[in-house]
Parts: C-alpha cells; sequence; structure tokens
C-alpha cells in the first residue's frame, strides 16, 4: 500500500510540473546599476600614415542604443617628460574616429609613451605603452612539403620554420599573418591581398588568432631562455582549388598591452555559445576599464 502511494505522489508531481512547464516561468532579474564610463583605443603602428583614435560612452545591458561615439574629446598623446606630440580635437573627428596626420615613430622619444582622453563631465582617461623594440628574426618557406588530415580529409600545407631571437629585457610577442593574391578561374583577375588559412603545431608559444587571420608567437613560456622562440612551425593550407599566385609573410612586433588584448579578444570570441564556460573579460590597459592603447612595428617578407 505504501509503495502504491508513494507511485501516485510521483505521477501527480510530475503532471504537476509539466503543467507548469507547459505554462511558462517568468524570471525577473535586476541587473546593477550602470555607471557609464569612457571607452578608449588607439592603436599605433610604427608604418601608419594617420593616427586613428576612437572613443564613446558604455552602455548598460538594456540600453537598447548601445554604446554611443564621443565627437567632442581631446585626445593626447605624450612623452614621459608631458610634452604634447599630438593632439585630437572635434575638429579631427571624422565619422566615429579622430584621424590626424602621422610621421611616423622615428622621431619618437625614447621610453613609454601616454595617452590622455579628456571628456567633458568625465575623469580623464589615461593609459601608457611603448613601442616595441621588435627582434632580429630568421625562417624558412617550404611550398608543399607536409601533409596533414582532418575528418578523414588530407590535405597538402606549405611549411614554415620560425627562428626568433628573445629579447630578455622585454616581453616578446609577435603576430604573423600569411597572405596571398589569388587568380579568378574565370576572368583570370588577379585580386589584392587576402589572408590565407594558417594553422600551427601543439606548442605552448603559439595561439591562433582566427578572429584577425593571424598567429601569435610569444615568449611568456620561455622568457629566460635566449633561443626559447627557435623552431617554431607554423603551416599554410596549400589548397589545390584556388591558383595562389603571390605570397607574403607579414610580421608585427607587439607591445605587450597589445599582445594581451588579442589574446582576451580571441578567448572571448572562443567562448561564445558555450554554456559551461566562465565568462571572459576583454584585457584593457585603459585606466577607465575599457579600451587599449598600444603598438606594433610591421615588417613584409615577399615569397
Amino acid at each position: 500500500m505504501s509503495r502504491r502511494i508513494t507511485y501516485i505522489a510521483i505521477a501527480f508531481l510530475t503532471l504537476v510540473s509539466c503543467e507548469k512547464f507547459r505554462e511558462g516561468t517568468i524570471n525577473y532579474v535586476d541587473f546593477p546599476e550602470h555607471e557609464t564610463s569612457i571607452s578608449t583605443s588607439l592603436i599605433v603602428s610604427d608604418v601608419a600614415t594617420e593616427l586613428h583614435a576612437y572613443v564613446s560612452k558604455t552602455a548598460s545591458i538594456s540600453n537598447v542604443n548601445g554604446p554611443q561615439v564621443v565627437s567632442n574629446a581631446v585626445v593626447s598623446l605624450k612623452d614621459n617628460e608631458g610634452n604634447v606630440l599630438y593632439t585630437m580635437t572635434n575638429e579631427d573627428f571624422d565619422g566615429e574616429f579622430y584621424k590626424v596626420p602621422f610621421s611616423g615613430t622615428e622621431n619618437f622619444p625614447e621610453g613609454d609613451l601616454h595617452l590622455e582622453v579628456d571628456v567633458p563631465d568625465f575623469e580623464l582617461v589615461t593609459a601608457s605603452t611603448r613601442m616595441p623594440s621588435g627582434t632580429e628574426f630568421e625562417f624558412t618557406f617550404e611550398e608543399s612539403a607536409d601533409t596533414a588530415m582532418i575528418w578523414g580529409w588530407e590535405y597538402v600545407r606549405d611549411s614554415y620554420e620560425f627562428d626568433f631571437e628573445n629579447n630578455l629585457e622585454e616581453d616578446d610577442a609577435f603576430l604573423i599573418f600569411f597572405e596571398g593574391k589569388v587568380e579568378d578561374e574565370f576572368s583570370g583577375e588577379i585580386g589584392d591581398w587576402e589572408p590565407l588559412w594558417a594553422e600551427g603545431s601543439i606548442d605552448s608559444r603559439i595561439t591562433s588568432i582566427w578572429i584577425y587571420g593571424g598567429i601569435l608567437i610569444s615568449d611568456e613560456s620561455v622568457r629566460d631562455d635566449p633561443t626559447g622562440l627557435h623552431g617554431i612551425n607554423l603551416f599554410v593550407i596549400d589548397e589545390d582549388y584556388i591558383n595562389v599566385v603571390e605570397k607574403r609573410v607579414r610580421v608585427e612586433s607587439l607591445s605587450d598591452e597589445l599582445r594581451r588584448y588579442y589574446i582576451s579578444l580571441q578567448e572571448f570570441e572562443d567562448n561564445q555559445g558555450s554554456i559551461f564556460a566562465e565568462p571572459d573579460l576583454i584585457y584593457s590597459n585603459v585606466s577607465s576599464g575599457f579600451g587599449c592603447f598600444g603598438m606594433y612595428k610591421y615588417e613584409v617578407f615577399d615569397l
């Protein structure tokens, strides 16, 4: 008799639960109050002809308008002595960016450079970085030298081996892009440079930054080893259904702040759609907590 009563109770609870599920359940969640801050990003290349700064106001998740671009900021780039190297104002605002001509980094002073963003009614936003010194490196290239297999499909790859000199006095990081010009099979026209799909071996020094189409090399795991960045093997798929008529390698030497920013962006993208992933915060070296001020040196090698 007790077992029969137990079965009846379970059946009753199941019916009630199903009815509740059919009717639906609404849970109201109170989001914490959002305090608007200034977000700023300025990425400087040694070969750039313009400086582009982006300034916006952050918005809460419930704000349907999202972040709002700020057009009345004063953006200043200063050296360690407080001397102003570049200034951007409302007169330099174009669309979403502040833009001013840039004469390159040859005349940049040594040491840290400092960014200041002054927006009315907000605290002064600051950030610091420095241009990486870069390093000497060599690489070898072999066309169609390797094969790999995925899901039963075997494909051919070009092989690259890089030897970077590890600078023990600073953190070294390099973002490598492989690019090609492809001939259209119907018109015969040759297109502009476009990224080629690259992949690395399993190596703690290598991180795929697929959101930008590059491979990041870092000395984080070999920081005290002068030869720790030797023997880095990367591969580019040699697809037989497209005709790549020209190939090149582009190497960017990154400031440490820019390296961390790119890695955090990639980790954020990798975890999108995963219900089990911990929330990722985008790295920022800006005092407000939003944005990045970074620099990189740029080299291109035609194959």
